[in-house]
């Protein structure tokens, strides 16, 4: 319902929380969507996975806004204390969540 109408600002709540891998997927699917319609989306989480769908980061704590900017500057302003780890996935593995039983298989 909250896409009805081709909004043009939504704001999400920990919109991954209990989701599985397909889950996931899809609404990374419908964010790339929205961004590509120029719909702003303003979403909320503690899942740095969802960086990745974002052009702007604010990092918030203890109530107050400590940082803005792109996801690299963010990132990089906290140093050592938040990594971002990224893995190629090879194209014979249909979903990410399989993928160590799916390369086992393929050994």
């Amino acid at each position: 319902r909250a896409l009805f109408g081709n909004p043009s600002l939504i704001v999400l709540d920990e919109p991954n929380t209990g989701l599985d891998a397909d889950g996931e997927m899809a609404l990374f699917n419908v964010l790339r969507l929205l961004k590509e319609r120029g719909c702003t989306v303003i979403l909320v989480s503690h899942q740095m996975n969802l960086l990745r769908t974002a052009d702007h980061v604010v990092f918030m704590f203890d109530g107050g806004v400590k940082m803005f900017g792109t996801q690299d500057e963010v990132l990089g302003a906290l140093g050592g204390q938040a990594r971002r780890i990224t893995m190629p996935i090879p194209k014979r593995v249909k979903n990410p969540a399989n993928a160590p039983a799916d390369l086992k298989a393929a050994e």
